[in-house]
């Protein structure tokens, strides 16, 4: 049962191409040294020019088998789904490898060919998703990237030592043993969730844990726009919901300025770029009653298919927060099944044998944007819950105008790894 809650405060998505006198980008990117300093005081922020990850052949065809994987499965969550979405696909890629190492060959076998080309194999997954991790993390040094992974148990097991070394070696992953059956488990787990997304994601557990196991994956990620909007500009305008209704929300302006666009008779898309211009955020509205189902191939297209103009702009602001209480079917849409279906899938992480139950994939999402930038979080958290237990219930140019139902995607740009996939449908 999904439960989906979400605080929005949206706004209209204005673009227009080719203005004389569009504004030029010098070298001094935002934040720059206060006017006020002494010229001879060094500037105490330097961006760091953008540099593209090395990544291979077989790493490049892996993230785009985990991009392909993440379009399937937003595709089938916005299909079904009448609200706003949002999930976060690196966060649930994390997961399910860490639990990939602990599950049965079959199991393993299955998530690693969702995730990898032909050939590969568990230490090669391992082996991409610490390098992402380590690169995605140092890409702009104006942003921040953050990935913690954990496992807790309950008392009355123990990790196995090939399990426990290889998430801690390859996921840096904390574990801990607790009594999943008391509220002091919940506490503490529910302080490392909050605590790793800053706040943005306070609770995983509402009461007692009443499962065996959780590997849990968070994401934290703040950064701040290559061109920030002025607060003095920021005016309400008027958003249609999906559902037909209007709402009056916030949007933010900018006039003059260079970014990348593209108009079709299929779709509009606008980019905005971050800090060093490492990771960006697209904004892209389909044609006047059409829907766009998304694949690598297609996201390719369209990217490929965007040219720099000169424009002005009008940015939604928006915080939406998003959970799904359960997964699996979504998960089985995209290909993962093996997991939730196998008797024993987590058979290869602890001692003594995991006692009989169901496995639980529990997703948390926030992204937030205003004037300055953006912050977001994502956490996943595969549950193997051997007792009924509670419900995990949360809490005159060229134009584009986001003023109904769109689809944002934010990623980092050499390697193309998306952090967040969401869509806004009534604010």
């Amino acid at each position: 049962m999904n439960r989906f809650s979400y605080r929005m405060v949206w706004n209209l998505l204005a673009v227009a191409g080719f203005l004389a006198g569009c504004s030029n980008h010098d070298d001094d990117f935002y934040p720059n040294p206060k006017e006020e300093e002494p010229a001879e005081k060094p500037d105490p922020f330097v961006l760091k020019e953008r540099q593209d990850i090395p990544i291979d052949r077989q790493q490049k065809e892996g993230v785009a088998l985990q991009n392909d994987f993440a379009f399937r499965l937003f595709n089938a969550d916005a299909v079904s789904n009448a609200q706003n979405s949002l999930i976060s696909p690196l966060s649930m890629t994390m997961c399910l490898s860490m639990a990939a190492n602990g599950a049965s060959e079959e199991v393993k076998r299955e998530i690693v060919e969702r995730m990898l080309p032909d050939g590969g194999s568990m230490d090669d997954l391992n082996s991409l998703n610490r390098y992402l991790v380590s690169q995605l993390a140092d890409v702009d040094n104006s942003s921040i990237l953050t990935l913690a992974n954990s496992v807790w148990v309950d008392k009355a097991f123990t990790l196995l030592p090939h399990f426990s070394e290889t998430i801690k070696e390859y996921y840096n992953a904390e574990s801990g043993a607790l009594d999943m059956s008391s509220r002091q488990a919940a506490d503490i787990i529910n302080q490392w969730v909050n605590s790793t997304t800053n706040g943005l994601i306070p609770t995983l557990f509402y009461a007692p844990p009443a499962c065996s196991m959780a590997l849990i994956n968070t994401m934290y990620f703040n950064g701040a726009w290559w061109d920030p909007f002025e607060e003095e500009f920021t005016e309400k305008g008027i958003f249609h919901n999906a559902d037909g209704e209007t709402k009056e929300v916030d949007f933010m302006h900018k006039n003059g300025n260079l970014f990348n666009m593209s108009i079709t008779p299929e779709y509009s898309v606008l980019q905005l770029p971050y800090g060093n211009q490492a990771f960006s955020f697209y904004a892209l509205l389909p044609a006047e009653g059409q829907d766009i189902s998304l694949t690598p191939e297609k996201w390719a297209a369209i990217k490929k298919g965007m040219l720099p103009q000169c424009v002005n702009i009008s940015v939604p602001k928006f915080e939406v927060a998003y959970d799904v209480t359960d997964l699996s079917a979504k998960m089985k849409e995209a290909g993962i099944t093996k997991l939730f279906d196998a008797a024993n899938p987590l058979q290869n992480t602890v001692t003594p044998q995991l006692p009989e139950g169901s496995l639980k994939m529990v997703h948390k999402t926030v992204f937030k944007v205003n004037e300055i930038g953006a912050e977001g979080a994502g956490l996943t958290a595969i549950l193997w819950v051997t007792s009924p237990g509670p419900e995990y219930i949360p809490e005159p140019d060229p134009e584009i105008v986001l003023n109904r139902p769109f689809t944002y995607i934010v990623e980092e740009q050499s390697t193309g790894a998306i952090l967040f996939i969401g869509a806004i449908r009534n604010l």
